[in-house]
């Protein structure tokens, strides 16, 4: 290993302790030190890399605390972000301190910065930077600003203009608006979080005007004034970067790491629903795999340690070190050796290390392949947060510089921060001191350059030129004055793809996006070229005829990478063409197997469903993809405003003849009514029963399914003789009888439930169905039979019985007598209990069960007494197999640990599970941080149950409602009242059930390896 560590003086030394002091008296820190601290030095000696490699401190605290972001100048400097008014849970902002804007310049490139200034020092909740059109961009919620520099003398030429607002500030929290990029295109692209929405506008604009946002990714065009977002999905981004050829990657947090952004997709959530109710399907990540054991068995974890460079277990050790990952970059240097070239590299929060991916064309699309992670840390206090190459090809990586889990919920250490630059052997120094002083010749020039830093400054100055230069009127070829060498470069087919397509994108810009460029660009064999073609033309801010007709003869493309992104274009065409293009893409079987296409086509199609119902079943008819079949019928039979109109026609297509996957069409019908009670039927949908037989029997199954919701009677009578037969399969029965529950009427259905409630191979079904019934003589039945009930019986009459106030009295009734064992009541039922908001009802409970729902001094108390509880050296004592089985029993229907156990909440397997603070915060006052759009609600249903859970998609006609048992689809209908609490799904006091021994135990098995 090779390492250049600066020698540093007394003196040195005695200035900078004066300077912290200082520093700490303006900036105060909150973390308590439980780990000592780490100086910078130190932390230098702890980096870990590869031979050849040399890591130097380009700079560290007293000269940059608390740095998040960064971005270059023309000149090579470092313009780095200092973030001190992001505070601990406690206080969330201090907006008493302010966020800066600092320039570091390293005069003589040996790694440490020479010179460093303050460009400006009164912002707010700063978290990202870029530079260009003559000033500084910053996202500072709830507002997104430019501050003019015209004269580029580092001095402000006037206050801050606001672009955007409407950005949340408050209860987002990490999740906060966050990075600013330029992208290939002339957009600048930034990112948000999933914790809580935003309505973005230009400033004075009204609701309506607005754009509601959280996970995504957007943009601002600075020359059209135009803010759009460009796909959604995630948990909580903190970076992204492009590819030679301008495809963009962003990284994730906790449900997968790594997206490939295509305009238009809708990703996986780590909770919550997407704002399109007719999202219906996700995309996956693009990795293939997590940095996590998350297959891994509790009883392998013992086979090995974990070294100084990682945290958790040795197999997320060895599968990357955690699910937390902040910054991103694409090396496209020129100081790395060739083999890092083109990989992707993430920061690991948890895992003190830098993950390696490599990005590989597969289907339509990209799949991420880890690679060794060459570069970590043995520094606890390391937090990476951003990494990028400069000039000279090096990697700056910014260290926030603390402990604590990654939301800093135990405190801030305000005066520590460092930038490491990381460098293969002695970097060149760069060629030169401003490229805003070279000729546009020379700038074009650097676009074909090796190291992409250069194109992409280029790119931005010839931009910034022409804009400079423009006037209104003027026409293509006076605007393309000085591009004529560009023209050469973008068309030329003789030369490498990424250096014609910086060239190309260049010209668009400088073009004022005008087509003229596009028709004057020949046929390419290059799959990249194509693709930015079509990117382009969908682009621009409205389509000719011209346009739409190229995009509409590219939907035959032999590429699947520019098929994908022509189905990314449809929503911006005509819908005749919409459709034309989809049929198109559709009819294309190879791509229709893949895992983004067929999403993306819906995601782009289905605006124009209901508007057209015969071009939609053409789209049925045509499409190769089963999901795209069955979506296209669920949404024309789920609009509310023509459900009727549209459930006649598709039952008459139904019997007009032959219809390939007919299956397809009754399955759509039945997901569109899921969750229905009674609907009229379609005229003529006696005539289909009739013929069901008719039929293969799929689809003969499905309109037996779909039968009662249409109110038919001879489908009731089956339902009832076969839940009431006890020669008739259990399985078969038991599903009958929660179909009587769904669609009977209750009063009719008691009678039945009261006969089978003893039958054990019913019963769990019995006692579950029963909470429809409102009979005071439920509570009393279930309750009788309660001891010989299986486990999940038992489960199910809990829930039963604490729907309704009545059967909770007889509950807590059972509870005090010591009939129930008070253990089988969980801290959820408590709570539903509570929310009846029955002042002798919860004294009975605090009674029988205990206290719901601390003060925060007591959860403080608490949290402080199992801290002394949970001993290093009583967890080295616990019992894992003990622990694993308390896991299991009170924590694995909504968590997963080493590949087992529910997804409601995150997998904690990648989590900090050996930072005991963090678990004792998130199990003892679990609604602390919970996001708005995951806070229970409690939904007074109209026959009188009391219903606890998470509401997801509500369309009008119906709402998910996600429980901690599983995810009910209600009539909007039925239910009364909502009332949205402050508090998680997840309840308060789960640990005091569990004697000192099993809590011991518990953590034993979250803190093992």
């Amino acid at each position: 290993m090779f390492f250049r560590i600066g020698q540093q003086c007394m003196s040195l030394l005695l200035l900078l302790s004066f300077c912290c002091s200082v520093s700490a008296q303006e900036y105060p820190n909150t973390q308590d030190e439980a780990i000592p601290f780490t100086p910078p030095h130190k932390a230098l000696e702890m980096m870990d890399v590869p031979e050849g490699f040399e890591v130097t401190l380009f700079a560290h605290e007293p000269d940059v605390h608390q740095p998040i972001a960064m971005t270059f100048d023309s000149k090579g400097r470092l313009w780095v972000v200092e973030n001190y008014t992001y505070s601990d849970r406690k206080e969330n902002f201090n907006n008493e301190l302010f966020d800066r804007v600092v320039i570091f310049e390293d005069e003589d490139n040996d790694g440490k910065f020479d010179t460093r200034k303050i460009f400006w020092d009164k912002g707010n909740k700063l978290t990202g930077i870029e530079l260009g059109r003559g000033g500084v961009w910053l996202t500072a919620a709830p507002e997104f600003i430019f501050i003019p520099d015209a004269d580029r003398d580092d001095v402000p030429d006037g206050p801050p203009k606001v672009i955007l607002n409407g950005f949340e500030d408050d209860v987002i929290r990490h999740n906060l608006v966050n990075g600013l990029r330029w992208g290939p295109d002339g957009w600048l692209y930034s990112r948000h979080g999933i914790q809580a929405v935003s309505h973005v506008g230009k400033p004075g604009a009204t609701m309506s005007q607005r754009t509601p946002m959280n996970c995504c990714i957007w943009r601002y065009h600075p020359e059209r004034d135009v803010f759009e977002i460009v796909c959604e999905g995630g948990t909580n981004s903190w970076g992204f970067d492009f590819d030679q050829h301008g495809e963009m990657f962003f990284i994730n947090t906790v449900i997968g790491h790594l997206f490939h952004v295509v305009p238009g997709a809708r990703y996986n959530r780590m909770y919550g629903s997407h704002f399109n109710p007719y999202t219906w399907q996700t995309i996956d990540q693009t990795a293939d795999h997590v940095h996590w054991g998350s297959g891994e068995k509790w009883f392998d974890a013992k086979k090995g340690v974990v070294g100084d460079a990682g945290t958790g277990s040795d197999a997320t050790n060895k599968a990357g070190g955690g699910h937390a990952h902040s910054g991103m970059m694409i090396y496209q240097g020129d100081n790395w050796p060739e083999k890092f070239r083109g990989q992707l590299f993430t920061l690991n929060f948890h895992g003190r290390r830098i993950n390696q991916e490599t990005l590989v064309r597969e289907g339509n699309s990209f799949v991420g392949k880890h690679a060794p992670d060459v570069f970590q840390t043995a520094d606890p206090w390391f937090r990476g947060v951003e990494l990028t190459y400069g000039p000279d090809g090096g990697v700056y990586v910014l260290d926030w510089s603390d402990i604590g889990e990654c939301h800093e919920n135990d405190g801030i250490h305000r005066t520590s921060g460092r930038i490491f630059k990381i460098s293969y052997g002695t970097p060149k120094k760069p060629e030169f001191e401003d490229l805003e002083k070279l000729s546009d010749e020379k700038l074009i020039e650097l676009l074909g350059h090796k190291n992409a830093w250069y194109p992409r400054m280029a790119q931005r100055i010839l931009i910034e030129r022409s804009i400079a230069t423009a006037t209104e009127n003027i026409d293509l070829e006076a605007r393309l004055g000085r591009g004529t060498r560009i023209l050469s470069i973008a068309y030329d087919d003789e030369l490498m793809a990424p250096v014609r397509l910086n060239a190309l994108r260049t010209l668009f810009c400088i073009a004022n996006s005008d087509e003229a460029v596009l028709q004057r660009l020949p046929d390419s064999s290059i799959e990249s070229i194509r693709v930015w073609k079509v990117r382009l033309l969908a682009d621009r801010a409205k389509q000719s005829r011209w346009s739409i007709e190229q995009i509409k003869t590219m939907s035959r493309d032999s590429s699947s990478l520019v098929r994908l992104y022509v189905a990314s274009s449809i929503q911006r065409l005509p819908p005749a063409d919409a459709f034309e293009v989809a049929k198109r893409l559709a009819a294309v079987e190879t791509d229709m197997n893949d895992r983004v296409q067929p999403k993306l086509i819906w995601y782009q199609i289905e605006p124009f469903i209901v508007g057209d119902f015969n071009n939609a079943m053409d789209l049925f008819a045509a499409s190769k993809s089963q999901l795209l079949r069955r979506n296209i019928v669920r949404r024309l039979a789920c609009d509310p405003e023509k459900q009727d109109e549209m459930l006649e026609r598709l039952v008459k297509h139904a019997l007009a003849g032959e219809m390939p996957n007919v299956q397809d069409l009754f399955y759509g019908i039945k997901m569109a009514i899921e969750g229905r009670k009674q609907m009229t039927a379609p005229s003529s949908w006696a005539t289909l029963v009739a013929k069901a037989s008719d039929f293969d029997d799929d689809s003969a199954k499905l309109i037996e399914d779909i039968s009662p919701v249409f109110g038919d009677g001879l489908s009731m009578d089956r339902l009832m003789k076969l839940a009431t037969n006890k020669d008739a399969n259990a399985s078969a029965r038991q599903q009958a009888i929660l179909s009587l529950a769904q669609f009977g009427d209750p009063k009719t259905l008691f009678p039945v439930l009261k006969g089978q409630v003893g039958d054990r191979l019913v019963s769990q079904a019995v006692v579950k169905s029963m909470a429809v019934c409102s009979e005071e003589e439920v509570a009393q039945l279930i309750l009788r039979e309660f001891k010989r009930l299986t486990t999940e019986g038992k489960r199910n009459a809990i829930d039963t019985l604490c729907s309704r106030k009545p059967w909770s009295k007889r509950l807590l009734n059972a509870v005090e007598n010591g009939r129930v064992p008070s253990s089988v009541v969980t801290a959820f039922h408590a709570r539903q209990i509570q929310m009846f908001d029955d002042a002798a009802l919860t004294e009975k409970l605090t009674k029988a069960w205990g206290k719901v729902r601390e003060t925060d001094q007591e959860r403080l108390a608490q949290i402080a007494e199992l801290r002394k509880t949970m001993s290093p050296e009583a967890i080295a004592k616990s019992d894992i197999a003990s622990g694993k089985k308390l896991f299991t029993q009170h924590c694995a229907t909504c968590h997963a640990m080493f590949g087992a156990g529910g997804n409601i909440g995150p997998d904690l397997t990648g989590a900090d599970r050996k930072n005991l603070n963090y678990l004792l915060e998130n199990i003892v006052d679990p609604s602390a941080t919970v996001a708005t759009t995951y806070r229970a609600s409690v939904l007074a249903m109209e026959d009188g149950r009391l219903l606890t859970g998470v509401v997801m998609d509500n369309n009008g006609q119906t709402l998910k409602l996600q429980t901690q048992e599983e995810l009910l689809t209600l009539e909007v209908d039925s239910v009364e009242d909502i009332k949205q609490t402050e508090l998680s799904l997840m309840p308060e006091k789960l640990l005091d059930k569990l004697t000192a021994k099993e809590k011991i135990d518990l953590f034993g098995f979250l803190m093992s390896k």
